[in-house]
């Protein structure tokens, strides 16, 4: 799953990724990530408006890409 994550945006945890979505994009993601929610597992996906992404606050390395958008983590 990370690969097809990494596919889509950037992982910026062990298990959390940010990734850059629009219409479609997220559909085409969601369909292939069904697979990986077994029983036992489980994907969330929260979308971030750009408000939201003002009030972002990074410490140490992080960097906001520079096209801000939907984020999904």
């Amino acid at each position: 799953m990370s690969n097809l994550l990494e596919d889509y945006g950037c992982r910026v945890q062990f298990s959390v990724f940010e990734c850059r979505l629009k219409g479609n994009t997220l559909d085409e993601l969601l369909d292939k990530l069904k697979p990986f929610a077994g029983s036992t597992d489980s994907i969330r996906i929260y979308q971030i408006c750009e408000d939201c992404l003002k009030k972002v606050v990074m410490l140490g390395r992080a960097q906001m890409p520079e096209e801000p958008g939907f984020f999904l983590v």
